[in-house]
């Protein structure tokens, strides 16, 4: 019988005056990761978390750490933390229901020992990097890689604004912002681009399931894309790499490695282009065994 171990983990916040959005988990057969994406207005959810999609990353932390979480579907899971956003939301935004560009939603990635087997579900762009002895290293996402779309798009925002700035994405506002708002209200709808962690119980039923690997000895990185983007963006590690790497040195030393890229080699995205200089970034490193 194979058992699940987590070695470590790390959760950065993107800019210090700013919530972290991501959180990370785990339980005795399982890892995770959230990644609430940043309103793209002002917040109404009565939290101390500091912004709605941080109130929403929590909440689904408990939820897949909870007690009974290995137990249960994956499907219920995601039934159950939407269920309760919704509910938080209809609490909150009354009489007048927000937009649905500004209602939260969050990535994740859960993977799982089940029955020996390790089985990945997600929605949205949370990555899996994963060794084994007798295959190919793997990159899982339930989100196809669109990085080359992201950067071309933040190339054009960069051009626009002259670069990037602490703390600062070029979607909080201007037509990079109408954009994305566009993009965002059509989430979690019959034909739009990506259901979510949010307010859309029926998103249960669009979750990506995958069986990634059966039996056997295993290592690997569950992680949000801020983190990911050490091999998806930077190209600075190879899969096995950066899950080599991290059980040489740890995540917190990749970390280090990560920021440096964005706040000394490249702080205007000159270089990588993205919407904003850094990103929260956050992993667990696992291993079967």
């Amino acid at each position: 019988m194979c058992s699940f171990r987590v070695v470590d983990s790390v959760c950065l916040q993107g800019h210090h005056s700013k919530a972290n959005e991501d959180r990370c988990g785990w339980t005795g057969a399982s890892a995770f990761v959230v990644d609430g994406a940043t309103g793209l207005g002002n917040g109404f959810l009565d939290s101390d978390q500091g912004s709605d999609a941080a109130w929403l990353a929590e909440h689904a932390r408990q939820e897949l750490a909870s007690d009974d979480a290995d137990k249960r579907p994956a499907a219920d899971l995601v039934r159950r933390i939407n269920h309760k956003t919704a509910e938080q939301v209809a609490r909150h935004s009354a009489p007048q229901p927000p937009e649905r560009w500004n209602l939260p939603v969050a990535s994740f990635l859960l993977v799982r020992l089940e029955q020996d087997a390790l089985t990945c579900h997600g929605l949205g762009d949370c990555v899996l990097f994963l060794t084994t002895a007798d295959a190919e290293p793997l990159r899982h996402s339930p989100m196809p890689d669109n990085h080359e779309d992201e950067m071309a798009g933040a190339r054009a925002a960069i051009r626009q604004n002259g670069g990037l700035q602490p703390g600062v994405s070029l979607s909080d506002g201007g037509t990079e912002q109408a954009r994305q708002r566009a993009i965002r209200a059509r989430f979690n709808t019959a034909g739009g681009p990506l259901w979510t962690l949010g307010t859309s119980p029926e998103a249960a039923e669009h979750i990506d399931t995958a069986f990634i690997h059966d039996g056997g000895a295993a290592r690997g990185i569950v992680c949000t894309d801020g983190f990911a983007a050490l091999v998806d963006r930077y190209r600075r590690y190879s899969i096995a790499g950066l899950v080599e790497t991290a059980f040489a040195k740890g995540l917190e030393a990749l970390g280090d490695e990560l920021r440096a890229i964005e706040n000394i080699e490249d702080p205007e995205g000159r270089l990588y282009p993205r919407m904003k200089r850094s990103d929260d970034a956050t992993a667990v490193l696992f291993e079967i065994t």
